[in-house]
């Protein structure tokens, strides 16, 4: 997709766009926020928040995320969205959260896991997530980002309460997640079938959104079902997010053009108001 004007595929994406019910999947760090030192210091911008608000009247919007559920709705802050937190362990919608009931265990050995890791808050600049059923484990701020991933894997190998659980790379931090066969692709499956939905957009950049641009993929294999994966490219992000993906867009900033050109196929006049009012 182009950074200016119309997106390469203009044509395609007005089709898309048209199809009934529609629905638009984005992750959040390195997508509609621009990643940060910490996850606590991580914003998204209000001029996106902005316009997830107002694509919400028109479409069904989604946030999956690997925050827990309460992070991703502070950060996001539009009620109006439905959100999926812990990568699909959790979900906000109608108003409510629903929690797999599998995961309830797992609360029990993600904090043994956090007394057995406790040796890597040694190293300086290890950051610990806690994330309820599990923990992810951040080295953005390590001197040596190598020496510092290579430790946190001996650490885990080592933890008994750890090989409960699945491990999960992106950027810059390893992730302790249950072991449940859920992600972020299961999750967008489960609101495609449950929504009902013909067409639908993924946003996202990290390793674990390749498991959603997988599944769009297979849905617009079989059918029912059109869609297409945008991965959001940074100096962070991996290479094997873009060959996954069906399109790219350059950096938050891009996916804040690409939810512009979207609001204007659903609501012209809004961009024409804000023109003659400059």
């Amino acid at each position: 997709m182009a950074n200016e004007g119309e997106p390469a595929d203009a044509q395609r994406l007005r089709a898309l766009l048209a199809r009934r019910p529609f629905g638009l999947f984005l992750d959040i760090d390195g997508t509609i926020s621009p990643l940060a030192a910490t996850p606590r210091e991580a914003v998204v911008p209000h001029e996106i928040r902005s316009l997830l608000h107002d694509l919400s009247r028109h479409v069904h919007v989604a946030i999956v995320s690997g925050r827990t559920l309460v992070d991703a709705r502070r950060m996001v802050g539009v009620d109006a969205l439905t959100y999926v937190g812990s990568h699909g362990l959790a979900t906000w919608i109608d108003g409510r959260e629903e929690l797999d009931g599998a995961v309830q265990p797992y609360v029990r050995f993600a904090q043994q896991a956090m007394v057995e890791l406790a040796p890597l808050r040694r190293i300086d600049g290890i950051l610990f997530e806690e994330k309820g059923t599990g923990l992810a484990i951040h080295y953005r701020l390590t001197r040596d980002g190598a020496e510092a991933r290579a430790a946190i894997l001996r650490g885990i190998a080592a933890s008994g309460s750890a090989a409960h659980f699945d491990l999960l790379e992106g950027v810059k931090v390893i992730e302790l997640r249950p072991r449940l066969g859920l992600n972020k692709g299961t999750s967008v499956r489960s609101l495609v079938n449950r929504l009902r939905l013909e067409g639908l957009i993924y946003v996202g950049d990290d390793i674990t959104d390749i498991e959603a641009f997988e599944v769009v993929r297979d849905l617009r294999r079989g059918g029912r079902v059109d869609g297409v994966s945008v991965c959001v490219l940074h100096p962070d992000s991996s290479p094997l997010v873009e060959r996954a993906s069906d399109y790219t867009v350059e950096g938050v900033d891009g996916t804040r053009r690409l939810l512009e050109y979207a609001l204007r196929q659903f609501d012209p006049a809004r961009f024409w108001r804000e023109g003659s009012e400059q």
